[in-house]
C-alpha cells in the first residue's frame, strides 16, 4: 500500500495556490443564424484523469531556484512530480489562454506575466502552446499510480447499475468526489451572533489572523472566522491541485484548435462550429464525449 503524507503548514500554504478549479469561459456569445452548435460533454472528467496518470505520493524535496539550471539535480526533478512556483510569460497570439490565475479570488486565464504556483504537468503542456516559465521554488513529489483500481471498480459498478439505483446514485458519487477530499481545507468556518459592544474582546479570543467576516444584524453582529480541526484531517493538497490541472490540461488541445470554432466551454464540456470525429465519441466511455 502507499502512504500519503498529510500535507499541512507552509507546504499546504504554498501547494494550496496552485489548487485551481475547472476552466468556465464564453468566448462567442451566439451563433450566427442557421448555424448549429454541437455540444460535447466528456464521460467523468475527473475519474479519467485519476485513472489515466500517476500523482504525488511521498514529498522528496523543497528547493529555491531553478532546479533545471543545477546538474546535479536535473534528473531528480526530470524523474519525479512537482509543484512549482514559476515567472509566467504568456503567448501573445493565444486566442483562448489556458493557464488560470487568481485575482482577489477570482480565477482569470490572463495575457502576460505573472508569478504563481502550478502542477508542473500543467505547465509542460502549456509550454506546447507557447507559454514559458522560470521556475523559482518548488516541491517533488514520487509518482504513484493512486486511482486507477479505484476508478474502474466504481465505474464498473456504475455501469453494471440501473439509472436510479442505489448503488448507481453512490458509485457515482464516490467517483466524482473523492478527488475534491484531498484539496479541503485544514480549518472549519465557524459562526457566532454577539452584541456589538463585545466584538473587540470576541475578536481578540478568536486572533485577527482567523477572521473572515463580519455582518451587520443590527444590535448584534454575526462574525465568521477560521478555527483549526480537533484533528488534522488526512488531506494532500497536491494530489488534489494535480487532478484538476490534468483535468484542465485534458480538456485544453480543443481551446485553440485550428479546425474548431469555440464558443463556450464549461470544466468538462465544448461548445463547437461542427461535429467532433467520430472517434472521441462514445456515450459511456470514460474519457471520451458524449
Amino acid at each position: 500500500s502507499t502512504q500519503l503524507p498529510v500535507l499541512s503548514g507552509k507546504v499546504y500554504d504554498a501547494i494550496s495556490q496552485a489548487y485551481y478549479g475547472g476552466h468556465v469561459d464564453m468566448y462567442i456569445p451566439s451563433n450566427p443564424e442557421g448555424e448549429l452548435v454541437y455540444h460535447y460533454d466528456v464521460n467523468a472528467l475527473y475519474p479519467s484523469v485519476m485513472r489515466s496518470f500517476l500523482y504525488p505520493s511521498k514529498i522528496i524535496a523543497h528547493f529555491r531556484g531553478d532546479i533545471t539550471k543545477i546538474a546535479d539535480y536535473v534528473k531528480l526533478y526530470q524523474d519525479n512530480l512537482s509543484v512549482l512556483k514559476v515567472n509566467i510569460i504568456a503567448p501573445k497570439n493565444l486566442a483562448n489562454p489556458i493557464l488560470p490565475f487568481k485575482i482577489n479570488g477570482t480565477t482569470v486565464y490572463p495575457e502576460g506575466t505573472w508569478t504563481g504556483w502550478y502542477y508542473g504537468g500543467e505547465l509542460d503542456n502549456a509550454v506546447k502552446f507557447g507559454y514559458k516559465f522560470e521556475i523559482i521554488e518548488g516541491y517533488l513529489f514520487k509518482g504513484s499510480d493512486l486511482f486507477s483500481n479505484y476508478v474502474d471498480v466504481m465505474n464498473q459498478m456504475k455501469e453494471e447499475s440501473p439509472k436510479g439505483s442505489p448503488w448507481y446514485a453512490i458509485s457515482k458519487l464516490l467517483l466524482n468526489s473523492l478527488y475534491g477530499r484531498f484539496g479541503m481545507k485544514p480549518q472549519l468556518i465557524s459562526h457566532i451572533v454577539v452584541d456589538k459592544n463585545n466584538i473587540s474582546s470576541i475578536v481578540l479570543g478568536i486572533g485577527l489572523e482567523n477572521l473572515i467576516d463580519q455582518t451587520d444584524l443590527g444590535k448584534k453582529t454575526l462574525i465568521s472566522y477560521w478555527v483549526e480541526f480537533s484533528r488534522l484531517p488526512k488531506i494532500n493538497i497536491a494530489i488534489a491541485s494535480a487532478i484538476a490541472a490534468k483535468a484542465r490540461v485534458a480538456m485544453s488541445p480543443f481551446k485553440n484548435h485550428p479546425d474548431f470554432t469555440l464558443s463556450h466551454s464549461d470544466t468538462d464540456s465544448y461548445f463547437f462550429n461542427k461535429p467532433l470525429p467520430s472517434h472521441l465519441v462514445d456515450n459511456k466511455k470514460l474519457g471520451l464525449f458524449k
